[in-house]
């Protein structure tokens, strides 16, 4: 029980009091752990006689029960204390004697700095009445700026000083025990975009949240994943897959959960068939069909994983060079799958082009077959990359190369041929023209003859030509050129050996 002060001691009591609490403000802001802290007065009986802690997650080591005797107002009891868990609720049980107003705090040192912090104040001050001999006092363990795993400080501090700081009161009495924290798991949780992924599609996106600001997240297994950590990852899984992501708070606590993305695979799979050849030339298409032509189903064709736009019906015409396949979107899955890829060859445009040297039409030896025409018309035995020229006229070529691919030049005009005037042409016979053995000349002057081939290969020569026998020539096209002694073209014709 309380003494009876009198009124001067009361004064100097209450001045008291004002002093210590302008000191305790000034020093409490940092109280070192295991330092007993300051009253202004002793206790005269017991100030805690039972104390206990209790709550979900809590288990308590601590057994003060049956005080009465005031052997001190501090007692460190570090073998006692509290086990529990981050963001658990520790109910805290005290009786003690009736018969005057006390406050209750309690104090954790959750840095682990070697200081009660007032900031470290858990939960808040209860004011126990003149009347009552028991008080509950609960407070929240936190999850974040805590240090776990090792015994922390723990200070029970009852005070009549209504201040509440953990290192100097009035009348009062301080226990401390330890408190060691666990790791609360934190609630992690996955949204799923879709929880489904068609086979070979684009997949799922997984989001995970739960472990607050600064928390990390790792998933397993990895396969199928574009990562394996981060809060957001995409699930591309071949088979279903369980996923697993675990979180881990700034603090290192650590929770983890799943999710699940099951495989959804399209019943009907389209076979592709190309109609005509898959290399083809310039200007040619070739035709793409699904042979199936399944009605009630999407088409969509694709040049490898570029989606064509507007080709969309069950075949397509192919114009250029690519691996083509079509894509057909199940309706009962709701799953595209692809056909097989075929190659499409598109050979270039030929463009061949005709030269003239001033005796010869030349172009490019890269082709397989040559035909000359003149005025339109195919000049026969002409199939070789050159031919002499006979006459003005309009030239053209057409050539084929090893693809198959043909195509035929813009035209060459030849305006303007050089044949001599020494001798007035119409008086140069050649005859008989198609011959079979004998080719008669007739000249008002001596000439030369030369005879070649289309291609320009000479095959015979003979001066002071009047008879020429070409029955060894092979039966064909020739080229006939008379030329006077100063080397002149008189006449250039064509001569037909049968």
């Amino acid at each position: 029980m309380k003494t009876i002060f009198t009124r001067k001691e009361i004064t100097i009591f209450i001045l008291s009091l004002l002093i210590a609490g302008f000191s305790a403000v000034k020093v409490s802001a940092q109280c070192p752990i295991g330092v007993a802290p300051v009253y202004t007065k002793s206790c005269s009986v017991e100030y805690y006689q039972d104390i206990s802690a209790s709550g979900i997650g809590v288990i308590s080591t601590i057994s003060i029960s049956g005080v009465t005797s005031c052997s001190t107002t501090y007692i460190d009891s570090s073998s006692e204390g509290i086990n529990t868990v981050a963001g658990s609720t520790v109910n805290v049980s005290i009786s003690r004697p009736t018969g005057y107003v006390a406050y209750l705090t309690v104090y954790i040192d959750l840095n682990n700095n070697g200081t009660f912090d007032l900031s470290e104040l858990c939960g808040t001050k209860v004011t126990i009445p003149i009347s009552s001999g028991t008080a509950t006092y609960s407070f929240t363990i936190p999850t974040t700026g805590i240090v776990t795993g090792i015994n922390l400080p723990m200070r029970f501090f009852l005070s009549e000083d209504i201040a509440g700081e953990p290192c100097n009161g009035t009348y009062g009495q301080t226990y401390d025990f330890y408190c060691n924290i666990s790791c609360a798991a934190p609630p992690i949780t996955v949204a799923p975009v879709k929880d489904s992924v068609c086979f070979g599609g684009s997949g799922d996106t997984l989001t995970a949240s739960g472990a607050g600001t600064g928390g990390t997240y790792t998933w397993i297994p990895s396969i199928g994943l574009s990562a394996t950590t981060g809060a957001t990852v995409i699930a591309t899984p071949v088979t279903a897959t369980t996923y697993t992501v675990i979180g881990t708070t700034s603090s290192g606590c650590i929770g983890a959960t799943t999710e699940t993305i099951t495989i959804r695979i399209p019943l009907v799979t389209p076979s592709d068939t190309a109609f005509g050849f898959t290399k083809f030339c310039s200007g040619d298409s070739v035709m793409l069909a699904d042979k199936y032509r399944l009605s009630g189903y999407t088409y969509q064709w694709y040049n490898g994983t570029t989606l064509i736009p507007g080709a969309t019906d069950t075949s397509y015409y192919a114009k250029a060079s690519g691996n083509y396949s079509i894509g057909l979107l199940d309706p009962s899955t709701g799953c595209t799958s692809l056909g097989k890829q075929i190659a499409i060859t598109l050979n270039p445009l030929l463009n061949p082009v005709i030269t003239f040297d001033g005796k010869y039409f030349h172009t490019s030896k890269y082709y397989t077959s040559f035909q000359w025409y003149e005025n339109g018309t195919a000049i026969s035995g002409a199939t070789y990359d050159s031919i002499k020229a006979l006459t003005n006229g309009n030239y053209q070529v057409k050539v084929v190369d090893t693809n198959g691919c043909q195509d035929t030049s813009i035209t060459y005009t030849l305006k303007h041929l050089g044949i001599s005037n020494t001798i007035n042409n119409n008086t140069i016979k050649i005859y008989p023209n198609p011959a079979n053995s004998i080719v008669y000349i007739e000249s008002p002057d001596k000439v030369n003859a030369i005879i070649s081939d289309l291609a320009g290969r000479i095959v015979m020569q003979q001066k002071d030509a009047q008879e020429i026998n070409i029955n060894h020539l092979a039966n064909g096209i020739f080229i006939i050129e008379l030329f006077d002694d100063y080397s002149h073209r008189l006449t250039i014709q064509k001569l037909v050996k049968n």
